[in-house]
């Protein structure tokens, strides 16, 4: 598994994919839940973004384009900080 991206290109591909499946996932529960179904969540143009994929994307955007504040995650180690799904983004 790849733990980071490594190039422009391969972080528009990765955003794309994970902007088709927030726009399907947003379509299907068209404000009536706020969850999909196990079947919904096995359509392929979901399934497609995985939640490494999610936390790869956030960290791309957070270490190149760095807000001025967020919430984050202090590791097991009690030194790293992460994004949700423990990529790193630096230490405290």
């Amino acid at each position: 598994m790849q733990t980071e991206i490594k190039s422009e290109s391969e972080y528009l591909a990765e955003r794309a994919i994970c902007d088709t499946a927030a726009a399907y996932a947003e379509s299907t529960m068209a404000g009536r839940r706020n969850y999909l179904t196990a079947e919904e969540a096995a359509a392929p143009v979901y399934a497609a973004c995985s939640n490494e994929m999610r936390g790869r994307v956030e960290q791309y955007e957070i270490l190149n384009n760095p807000p001025e504040s967020l919430v984050a995650y202090i590791g097991a180690d009690g030194v790293s900080v992460t994004v949700w799904t423990g990529l790193k983004l630096g230490s405290a």
